[in-house]
């Protein structure tokens, strides 16, 4: 899940990152009530009051912009990825928010903290997870944006949008329809998300939400440096 908010800090990770979102997060039902993600938003009531690993249903996302895209794997890999989710549920406290990311993508720093994530790079590293690389081997010491997320989300043959638009008009039930719909048209992976064994959206007969029309009414406080 991509989304676009209009906080002040979303802005200026547009504006740094020459994109269009701002956040990304992981999902595991088509309803987005299973979401999961790092959120930087301070808190001092909190066990851990700058910020970390949260649970984020759609709902949170109130009207602000999102993308919803999906893919399959084996098994296996789910498996992997459910642990994998549990043990950060489990030992939250135990993670971070990397609230000096800016500085890093800024400057190229590599990111060696285990222990401290953005959203990004915390989906990022869960999509690895499931045996799903979007990067070269030599960009994942580099802190992954959400615009870098979408770029490599955009082309990839075995990832697809399901949803473009306000998160408060989501139909969980519609993207219910189209998951199964792909899941019937679509082998699963095999070993890796780089090969094009897949039928794209376009090979395919059904009804996807059209991505360029949910973003030409878009406005944001700073314009891309592109």
């Amino acid at each position: 899940i991509l989304v676009s908010r209009k906080k002040v800090i979303s802005n200026l990770i547009k504006y740094f990152t020459g994109g269009d979102v701002s956040h990304a997060a992981i999902g595991f039902d088509p309803e987005l009530h299973d979401v999961w993600s790092f959120d930087g938003t301070i808190d001092l009531k909190a066990k851990n009051p700058l910020g970390g690993f949260l649970n984020e249903p759609v709902e949170v996302y109130e009207e602000h912009y999102i993308e919803v895209y999906c893919t399959f794997f084996k098994k296996k890999y789910y498996e992997n990825l459910r642990y994998t989710i549990e043990y950060f549920k489990k030992n939250k406290d135990d993670f971070g928010f990397d609230h000096i990311s800016f500085l890093k993508y800024l400057f190229g720093i590599d990111v060696n903290q285990t222990n401290k994530f953005v959203c990004s790079s915390f989906t990022d590293r869960m999509l690895q997870v499931a045996n799903i690389n979007l990067r070269n081997a030599n960009e994942y010491k580099k802190l992954v944006s959400p615009q870098k997320l979408k770029s490599e989300l955009s082309v990839n043959r075995k990832i697809f949008l399901l949803y473009a638009g306000k998160a408060n008009e989501y139909d969980g039930k519609k993207v219910d329809g189209l998951v199964k719909a792909l899941s019937k048209n679509a082998e699963y992976f095999s070993e890796s998300a780089i090969n094009d064994n897949l039928l794209s959206i376009e090979e395919m007969d059904i009804d996807f939400f059209p991505v360029e029309e949910a973003v030409k009414d878009l406005k944001f406080t700073f314009k891309s440096k592109r």
